[in-house]
């Protein structure tokens, strides 16, 4: 599912228009990479928690070539899910 979409499913099923909608999702999305640069954990309730994690360098393989290359370290996004939504996808 894209933003586009996103909005468009909350704009068919309420009775909000779609700017106001397009302003809302754009100001949470803002405000989840905002508390990021803050190390804050983002925890939405019945759907699952966001954290920061630095993943070290290591080496890697470059497809094309087959030569081993370093990867810098750098900050990766991880998603726990919560129990709601993890039994949602196991059904």
């Amino acid at each position: 599912m894209t933003k586009r979409e996103l909005i468009k499913q909350i704009h068919d099923s309420s009775n909000y228009d779609y700017t106001t909608i397009n302003d809302i999702v754009d100001q949470v999305f803002n405000n989840i990479s905002e508390a990021f640069e803050t190390d804050e954990k983002i925890v939405i309730s019945g759907f699952g928690t966001f954290t920061k994690h630095y993943q070290d360098s290591y080496i890697g393989v470059h497809p094309q070539t087959g030569k081993n290359i370093k990867i810098d370290g750098s900050y990766k996004i991880r998603f726990t899910t919560s129990k709601l939504v993890k039994g949602k996808l196991n059904k």
